[in-house]
């Protein structure tokens, strides 16, 4: 679950192409103590490289890239000034999308914000329903909750399938090898039974 914002990008002194921009991510830890799917907004920075640009590298901001592209963190920082950390109201599905870009047009643009909304601001646009199902969203209780909880367990579920795939493989892979190249002999096909009559020295035998 993830969505970018704020980005902003440029290159370093080697002309490596850097961009920096914001995802949505669910905090596992934070997920589980509250007993409700938490989103966190974590900065992120996208690399692109001259001599080949099909190859992108993303990892999580660090000093070190700060240092890199000084005038790309600053832009970022100050678009990222307007970000409000949060869950954002894209993740409430009972919301059309037109709901959704009015919610942000008057300033509500996480979960929070709107279960928070006072009676005084309570309308046509900003209905008490609305604000009832980002509560609920919040405790856990509504089923846009329940659903994303369902998939977080079952991507747990086929995380740990693969994990043990990978392990298998890597385990056969550092199995000694024979000298022939082969981890077990080959069975040896049975050969077709002759029809006729059979030699004399087994007739004797």
């Amino acid at each position: 679950m993830e969505e970018s914002r704020g980005a902003a990008g440029g290159p370093d002194e080697d002309g490596v192409y850097g961009i920096f921009h914001t995802q949505e991510m669910i905090n596992d830890a934070e997920t589980k103590a509250q007993g409700r799917v938490v989103i966190d907004s974590v900065p992120f920075v996208k690399m692109i490289f001259p001599n080949d640009p099909l190859t992108r590298v993303v990892e999580r901001i660090n000093d070190d890239h700060k240092k890199r592209w000084p005038k790309v963190w600053a832009a970022y920082e100050e678009k990222r000034e307007g970000i409000v950390d949060g869950t954002p109201v894209e993740h409430l599905t009972i919301l059309t999308r037109q709901q959704v870009a009015t919610l942000k047009y008057l300033g509500i643009v996480t979960v929070e914000q709107l279960a928070k909304t006072g009676d005084n601001k309570i309308n046509l646009d900003v209905t008490r329903d609305m604000r009832d199902r980002a509560n609920q969203f919040l405790q856990g209780s509504s089923e846009t909750e329940a659903e994303l909880r369902r998939t977080i367990a079952r991507l747990e579920t086929e995380n740990t399938g693969l994990k043990a795939q990978v392990e298998h493989l890597q385990r056969v892979a550092a199995a000694p090898v024979d000298d022939d190249g082969l981890d077990e002999p080959l069975a040896v096909a049975a050969m077709p039974k002759r029809r006729g009559r059979p030699p004399k020295n087994a007739a004797t035998a």
